[in-house]
């Protein structure tokens, strides 16, 4: 509702257009998106070296594509609670 009333007062925007009304949709999606981004992100980084310290003998050499992708799942499913 806040970004609604910034974007209506200052650009003058009507809702009856549908080009407006998706400028303010992303708009509000992607202020509210971002930083949970951000917020999740440091945690992802300490997750995957803690990984890292687990399989120390072998990490870089044998691929654990299970690991990102834990990673990016839970990150995925945090943001989409968080919104």
């Amino acid at each position: 509702a806040f970004l609604h009333r910034i974007w209506y007062h200052c650009l003058n925007l009507h809702l009856g257009s549908y080009f407006n009304y998706i400028v303010i949709v992303a708009a509000t999606f992607t202020h509210s998106w971002c930083p949970c981004v951000m917020a999740l992100y440091l945690p992802s980084v300490v997750i995957e070296q803690c990984f890292a310290s687990i399989f120390i003998v072998d990490y870089e050499k044998i691929p654990r594509n299970w690991i990102s992708g834990i990673i990016i799942s839970l990150e995925f499913l945090l943001n989409c609670k968080l919104l």
